[in-house]
């Protein structure tokens, strides 16, 4: 074990497409959409110091794999199928669990944790898929292995794991494993039910959130290059909205924002980098806010954020809350790409509720 630190770098019945699989829209009891058996891990009223992370390395041998198809336009396939053959010859054991919809992924999810012969759950496809699983995986003491295969791929960008297959399959069978910081969102979903959500890079709610959507709606073209041209789209008629906001129970002074993103992920949007000073090893959220301006001001901070100097931007600045209460008007704010509720949202840091495989730092 070690206490060094790693890098910070649909419907349910519907067939999954690319990164929007999502069962955001389904009704549930309170709490459906968290694992009900995931306890913190301490008193949330004491910040965890980095070295607090566990961090070990594990013999995986047997796990269970989890394919979202039609991600990048079903060029998963192909990826999967790389990492398959690495991971083979590494002496794994790949155990498939099927995902072909949403409903099927998260029935997937909750069985391979379940399941005392799996070592870890690995998922190939993007942060959708990633998102959906992270509901199931939160509190199984199973680490989660990415293989990159989306169009955004931020939680693998965020956690420096190679966009190759070949290589994060690799970091997959080295079994360096980690604890991270995770968010849980607490909301009431279209049909008035209060739910709770686990989210692993950022929440955002404004001018992001409504370029995030487009992006999500856009099958051309790719990566960042979707969200500048869906960029483009929303800033030709967007207006800042009127936000409440409160960080550790502090109320926020500005009454209307262009933007608010709630980050442990330093990046969404394919690379944007939209919170350079958050991290998911210390315990508190990184507040990326960006104040009501002119449309025709809007662009430079944003563009900006693309070239990773959103720091320094005009109306940019940064805040730090372990809770977060938000509200925009007309909006439901999106957390690793899956849309919340309209209304108030409550976001929280729980210290080490994930785990996940992630490479190994240099000198370990």
């Amino acid at each position: 074990m070690s206490e060094h630190r790693p890098p910070d770098n649909a419907k349910a019945d519907e067939q999954l497409p690319d990164d929007q699989i999502s069962d955001s829209t389904q009704p549930g009891r309170p709490s459906d959409n968290t694992n009900a058996n995931y306890r913190p891990p301490d008193d949330p009223e004491t910040a965890p110091s980095e070295g607090c992370y566990r961090q070990e390395t594990r013999n995986i041998r047997r796990v269970a794999f989890i394919l979202n198809p039609a991600s990048a336009k079903g060029h998963a396939r192909k990826t999967a199928r790389v990492a398959r053959k690495v991971l083979e010859q590494r002496g794994l054991e790949i155990v498939d669990f099927p995902s072909d919809t949403a409903a099927q992924a998260r029935d997937s999810a909750r069985r391979a944790a379940a399941d005392s012969t799996v070592d870890a759950i690995v998922v190939s496809g993007g942060d959708g898929i990633l998102s959906l699983v992270l509901q199931e995986q939160v509190g199984s003491d199973k680490p989660l292995g990415i293989i990159p295969a989306g169009s955004g791929n931020d939680h693998a960008r965020h956690y420096g794991i190679p966009l190759n297959p070949r290589k994060s399959a690799g970091i997959i069978a080295d079994g360096f494993v980690s604890q991270t910081d995770l968010g849980l969102a607490t909301f009431t979903d279209l049909r008035g039910k209060e739910r709770q959500r686990w989210w692993s890079t950022i929440t955002c709610v404004g001018f992001d959130q409504m370029v995030a959507d487009k992006t999500q709606e856009m099958r051309w073209p790719h990566g960042s290059l979707r969200y500048i041209l869906s960029l483009l789209i929303i800033l030709a008629k967007f207006h800042p909205r009127p936000v409440r906001l409160s960080l550790d129970g502090v109320v926020w002074g500005e009454n209307h924002l262009t933007l608010c993103a709630v980050a442990n992920g330093k990046c969404y949007g394919g690379g944007v980098v939209v919170a350079p000073q958050a991290s998911s090893y210390d315990g508190v959220f990184s507040i990326s806010t960006l104040s009501s301006m002119p449309r025709r001001k809007v662009l430079r901070p944003l563009l900006a954020a693309k070239r990773g100097k959103f720091a320094g931007a005009p109306g940019v600045t940064f805040h730090e809350a372990r809770q977060v209460s938000l509200e925009m008007e007309g909006l439901a704010p999106i957390a690793d790409g899956e849309r919340l509720g309209y209304g108030t949202v409550n976001l929280e840091c729980v210290p080490r509720a994930g785990w996940f495989i992630l490479p190994r730092p240099e000198g370990i």
